[in-house]
């Protein structure tokens, strides 16, 4: 940088030199730091001690004004020394002082002491019995004591040898060679040309989840800091109008080689800034000063160029947008699991997407837009080791949420994750007992343990994909395709089994029979019944697997495939895959359901019509009662997942009221606990279990008392024969 062709830089000199001419005389009444730079004082509590180090960790650092001048180092203009840890004579006690005006110190630092950080003098006194003051006259001869001086809070933006570009949105990667200039310049500019020490802090402010940080470029006469370290700011074209920013939430620099005009980076509330004065908010995935690494590491980087593309948002439907240069807001760090934009692939051409002045993605292909979303500076070695500017979306929001209400949904995303952590644990519990009670394992009671299974391996799949995406475990495309697909096979096999129980029900108590079913043994008919539930999930997931090779393959439409582990682990919902690969399937068996629990209720109302008309046996009415109270069970056991499955399947169509199917989920996440209460709930089930506990541990637990068994040779859920005969020569059908 060459400062002679800049009118700015001529009066920035100006400025540091009749700073330093004014300035040498009082800078001789200011104490020495106690310690080198970048060193803090530690106290030891053991020994009562204090000692200079550089382990200790400190935001902000205390800078003496000259310590930024080399030659200052051995000027001999000034008499005392930068860097000065006083040493105690014999008989002298080394004390603390407070860093207070008024006070006596032979040098000031800042002290790390129970975890807190403040400034302290330090100084030898004869008799640490004696008086303060006493001590202080009796040192003077033998070490210098200083009065204590101001300390002003310092936020600057960029490095000390670097100043801010507004067109890449960070530090210029230009350096000066003598890096107290820009900060000479700033105490100058912002301090009033106050002497004293400066606390200092490098870098940005962090700001709240409900804030975004916004750069304001303005002269250096609108800018003033107040006594309370708080920043003063006069917003330009709005006369008389002024913003008073608290010290943690605002920094100062200087723009490029334009030394008149500074930039203020401060936090302001984003639901004022971005939806009232409607300023244009994005969302930056890595802090500031970061970039990424391989679609999922933040770095950090000196050269900070973050400039991404924004168009209008009146021209967005347009074949082609407008491009336009705006002064964004920008939200630093988003957290969320995320999968990256790659519009240049021809098989994501749907990943074509403009990021617009209202904040949003506008995606051409279906005219959507989204909320949640991060863009960043990306480098990868899966790219060549070149940079470009990738757009991310967050996983499980493709549908347009805001910003606002990311919180709201990660308390949703923990709540649905707790409740599906307790319906695993109650199917357990319900497998568990079906496992230990013999008088419920005939061929309903093991599709019915089919079934729990089923659906416990997905949430269990599901539950791993979350977490897995979270903690970027599952990061690799081929690790999350397979968790993706077995939890899609799994959840598809839980739907073939709730099939398999309904068809079961009617089968034994409607009236229409294959004669082929009707010869088979249970164990036939069980057996048929696996195939066509793993038959049924395999060949869908076949089909999934095979149409997105064949779409990579360029042999059919993107749009077909279930893109399972490119967006999320999980059917993406940008395609139809999730229609085709998984809504449809499973409507059919819902629907399918109806009708066989339709023909079986018209049955079991016949028959009842024919039993109250006639007289009949005890065992007759027996096995009709049983018989129904199946069909009651797994009616009960229908309504629970059916119904708030198809209500899932509706939410899909009416995606603008989203808001409303919130009940329905949380009735799918405790499918576990209902399909406990259901199954096991029961007094048979409960004197099951209670006959078992006696049978394990006799002492703690008594059998409950034994009742007439019924006489029949089925248990409570099948029939031993297919018919049975009543008087007046009644066939009745199980």
């Amino acid at each position: 940088m060459r400062f002679s062709r800049c009118c700015g830089c001529y009066t920035l000199l100006l400025f540091t030199g009749v700073f330093y001419n004014c300035a040498a005389t009082a800078l001789q009444q200011l104490p020495p730091k106690c310690c080198p730079q970048n060193q803090v004082l530690v106290f030891n509590e053991e020994e009562g001690t204090f000692a200079c180090s550089s382990e200790a960790v400190s935001e902000r650092v205390l800078c003496h004004p000259p310590s930024y001048m080399d030659s200052f180092g051995s000027d001999e203009s000034f008499p005392h020394k930068l860097y000065h840890f006083p040493k105690c004579e014999r008989g002298e006690t080394l004390i603390s002082i407070r860093a207070e005006q008024g006070n006596k110190i032979s040098c000031l630092d800042k002290v790390l002491m129970h975890g807190d950080e403040k400034y302290v003098g330090l100084l030898c006194v004869t008799d640490s019995e004696n008086s303060y003051e006493r001590g202080v006259a009796e040192n003077e001869g033998s070490l210098k004591a200083f009065n204590v001086p101001d300390v002003f809070t310092l936020n600057k933006c960029c490095p000390l040898e670097r100043s801010y570009s507004g067109y890449v949105n960070g530090c210029w990667d230009q350096r000066v060679p003598d890096n107290k200039i820009y900060l000479q310049g700033l105490v100058v500019a912002i301090l009033n040309d106050s002497i004293g020490y400066i606390d200092l802090k490098i870098g940005a402010p962090v700001c709240n989840s409900n804030e975004v940080l916004y750069d304001y470029f303005v002269p250096y006469k609108f800018v003033f800091q107040l006594d309370s370290d708080a920043v003063k700011l006069r917003i330009p074209g709005r006369e008389g109008y002024s913003v008073i920013l608290p010290p943690e939430s605002v920094c100062v620099d200087f723009v490029g080689e334009d030394q008149l005009n500074l930039v203020v980076r401060a936090c302001q509330d984003r639901t004022v800034l971005c939806q009232i004065e409607g300023k244009t908010c994005i969302n930056k995935c890595c802090s500031d000063g970061e970039k990424m690494l391989d679609n999922d590491v933040c770095s950090e980087t000196k050269f900070t160029s973050f400039d991404p593309k924004i168009y209008a948002w009146e021209t967005i439907e347009n074949s082609e947008p407008t491009q336009v240069q705006v002064n964004p807001a920008i939200t630093y760090g988003m957290k969320c699991s995320k999968y990256l934009l790659r519009p240049d692939h021809e098989e994501y051409l749907d990943d074509k997407h403009f990021l617009t002045t209202r904040g949003n993605i506008y995606f051409p292909s279906d005219s959507s837009f989204i909320e949640s979303y991060c863009t960043d500076v990306i480098t990868s070695k899966h790219l060549g080791n070149i940079t470009i500017m990738g757009t991310f979306v967050c996983f499980g929001d493709e549908n347009s949420d805001t910003y606002s209400e990311l919180p709201m949904r990660n308390i949703l995303q923990f709540v649905y994750g707790f409740g599906m952590i307790i319906s695993c644990f109650f199917l357990f519990l319900t497998l568990l007992v079906y496992m230990c009670l013999p008088s419920l394992r005939n061929v309903h009671g093991k599709t019915i343990m089919c079934y729990i299974a089923s659906l416990l391996v997905a949430y269990l799949c599901l539950i791993s994909s979350q977490i897995g995406s979270v903690l970027n475990i599952l990061s690799d495309n081929f690790k999350c395709k397979i968790a993706g697909y077995a939890t899609v096979f799994a959840f598809l096999a839980a739907f073939s089994w709730l099939n398999i129980l309904c068809f079961d029900i009617w089968y034994t108590f409607g009236t229409v029979r294959s004669s082929f079913l009707t010869r088979q043994s249970s164990t036939s008919r069980f057996l048929l019944y696996h195939l066509y539930c793993w038959g049924y999930s395999s060949v869908v997931i076949v089909a999934a697997v095979g149409t997105d090779f064949a779409a990579y393959r360029g042999l059919i439409s993107h749009k077909y495939v279930s893109d399972v582990g490119v967006n999320k682990c999980w059917i993406s919902s940008k395609t139809n895959g999730l229609y085709i690969f998984f809504l449809v399937p499973i409507g059919f068996q819902l629907m399918s359901n109806i009708l066989l629990f339709i023909l079986t209720i018209r049955h079991c109302y016949k028959v009842k019509s024919e039993l109250d008309k006639m007289q009949y046996n005890t065992t007759v009415k027996m096995r009709y009662n049983h018989d129904k109270r199946k069909l009651v069970m797994t009616l009960k056991l229908f309504v629970v997942m059916g119904i708030g499955w198809t209500l899932e399947i509706l939410s899909q169509f009416i995606k603008p009221l989203n808001e409303l199917w919130f009940p329905s989920d949380i009735f799918n996440i405790l499918q576990g606990f209902l399909i406990f209460v259901i199954f096991t709930m029961k007094e048979k089930v409960i004197r099951g279990i209670k006959n078992k506990m006696a049978e394990i541990l006799p002492g703690c637990f008594e059998k409950p008392e034994k009742t007439r068994p019924p006489t029949l040779s089925s248990s409570v859920f099948t029939t031993s024969s297919s018919e049975c005969k009543m008087p007046n020569n009644v066939k009745i059908n199980k």
